[in-house]
């Protein structure tokens, strides 16, 4: 059955005819613009610097959409009739409308756009998130996980490479750019006077493994990924204070176009002794990955050799609170991962 259409009219929320009236419309800070500028997603899809450049770089064009992309687009709209059937409650209504919530403030013109929007009457009350990766199973959280508390009292102060507000690596229910996405847009229609009292991250790996994942309404950790979000975009994206290039192909583009001397120069160590060590980092660890390819095809051929003899995809080694393990898929990709198990 199709998808309904909510006929409310909202000026909190702009509402489009078509995805290129959305694309023609993008401008402010959206949720991925949010979760670039505080460098929380894989390095390939860009980061600070990126956001900088979409601003400031007379270079800098929108990247275009990839057949990975395009196909999730494709699946969303199955996902969110799937979840309209199955997870809409009697008198609520799933509007998936093309949209950006205008929750323009002082300081950051906040401007995320949702997958649907779920409607009590006239309000807001939650939202749907759909995700479509290609792999990470175990990046996510099972089906039916709720998150109702995520910063801890026992965890306000942990290191930040241990662990982000206030939540363990190993206790993310989703990566974490996905984590910023949900709780920024929550706080952008709850500025508006919209509600939300949940958000809900529809991962979808096919029919056979699709995961509802339900974030709870945290002020805390709202405020604060608010609070991080306005203090990069007013030195970025206001101020024009430049980053470093990020690892998208535009960074990597804009860096081959700047002029460089022909001839090597040589450094002095004792004055610049961090590039010094970056440089001479860099030459040892490409020896070492030399070597390592060698070792890595009979590797390789050894691991999927014992899987396949023992009716598994996994083959895991324990010791003492790691678990090193790998996992070969049946189209041949080999996925190596380091557990590190909870204590207690």
């Amino acid at each position: 059955m199709p998808l309904d259409i909510v006929n409310i009219t909202d000026h909190r929320i702009t509402f489009y005819e078509s995805q290129e009236d959305w694309l023609a419309d993008r401008h402010g800070c959206g949720a991925t613009d949010a979760y670039k500028i505080l460098g929380t997603c894989p390095a390939s899809w860009g980061g600070p610097w990126t956001v900088w450049a979409k601003h400031h770089y007379p270079g800098w064009e929108p990247s275009e959409g990839t057949e990975v992309m395009r196909a999730g687009l494709t699946w969303e709209r199955y996902a969110l009739l799937w979840y309209d059937e199955h997870r809409i409650e009697d008198g609520m209504h799933l509007d998936v409308q093309t949209c950006r919530i205008e929750a323009e403030v002082p300081g950051l013109p906040l401007r995320p756009s949702p997958d649907a929007l779920i409607w009590d009457d006239d309000k807001v009350v939650g939202g749907v998130e759909v995700k479509c990766p290609r792999f990470g199973w175990d990046d996510y959280a099972k089906d039916g996980e709720v998150i109702d508390q995520w910063q801890t009292a026992e965890q306000v102060n942990m290191p930040s490479e241990r662990g982000w507000l206030g939540r363990w690596r190993g206790e993310y229910p989703c990566p974490l750019q996905y984590v910023v996405q949900v709780y920024l847009t929550m706080w952008a229609l709850r500025h508006t006077g919209h509600p939300v009292e949940y958000w809900d991250l529809v991962v979808v790996f096919g029919p056979h493994d699709t995961r509802v994942i339900r974030f709870m309404w945290d002020s805390n950790v709202a405020s604060r990924i608010h609070r991080l979000v306005k203090a990069a975009w007013q030195d970025i994206v206001v101020c024009g204070n430049e980053p470093p290039p990020d690892e998208s192909r535009q960074a990597w583009d804009y860096l081959l176009s700047r002029p460089r001397r022909k001839k090597p120069v040589s450094l002095d160590r004792t004055a610049e002794p961090d590039l010094s060590a970056d440089v001479m980092a860099y030459v040892r660890g490409h020896l070492q990955d030399s070597a390592w390819q060698k070792e890595k095809k009979a590797l390789r051929v050894s691991i999927l050799d014992e899987a396949s003899r023992r009716g598994t995809e996994a083959l895991e080694v324990e010791v003492l609170d790691k678990v090193y393990r790998v996992k070969v898929t049946a189209t041949g990709r080999f996925y190596p991962k380091l557990i590190t198990q909870k204590e207690g």
